[in-house]
């Protein structure tokens, strides 16, 4: 079990992390959308792929609404598995990874599945109000959407060595 002086430590490496967080390069509105563009035609993919698999379901069955509703949350799972894996392993997207942009939580890692499945469920709702969360990039002095700023992540540029 740690000790004050252990946990006051970590306290100040916490902010210290925090402050090193903050102090990174954000991406613009025109880059995070390119990086969009970027991972929707690979997302675009991966739907089809996903789509073809669920043709082996019989036409009779496939017309029924709880059948229909399943396909839903199945496109759904497979959209969250495909930018939940990239997130949490690596940070990085493809269209991330040409621009050097990183996603990461305020303590300057990448995101555990939870904080994944919150990014990716506010991000679905920054969509739903006709991108305005998206185009709070423009307004954010940080430079954030609604789901980075409500999820306590970041995209953050880190220039290669």
């Amino acid at each position: 079990m740690p000790n004050k002086k252990d946990t006051k430590q970590h306290k100040i490496n916490s902010q210290t992390e925090r402050d090193v967080v903050a102090r990174l390069p954000r991406p613009g509105f025109i880059k995070r959308m390119l990086v969009i563009i970027y991972d929707g035609l690979l997302w675009l993919a991966v739907m089809f792929l996903a789509a073809s698999l669920t043709l082996v379901v019989p036409d009779s069955l496939a017309a029924e609404h709880w059948v229909r509703a399943l396909k839903g949350v199945y496109l759904i799972g497979i959209s969250f598995l495909f930018y939940g894996w990239f997130w949490t392993h690596g940070g990085q997207t493809l269209g991330m990874r040409v621009w050097h942009l990183h996603l990461v939580d305020q303590q300057g890692k990448y995101p555990s599945w939870g904080k994944a499945a919150q990014r990716f469920a506010l991000a679905a709702v920054s969509w739903a109000v006709i991108g305005l969360g998206f185009t709070w990039i423009l307004l954010s002095p940080k430079r954030a959407a609604w789901h980075d700023s409500l999820s306590g992540t970041s995209i953050v540029r880190i220039t290669p060595k």
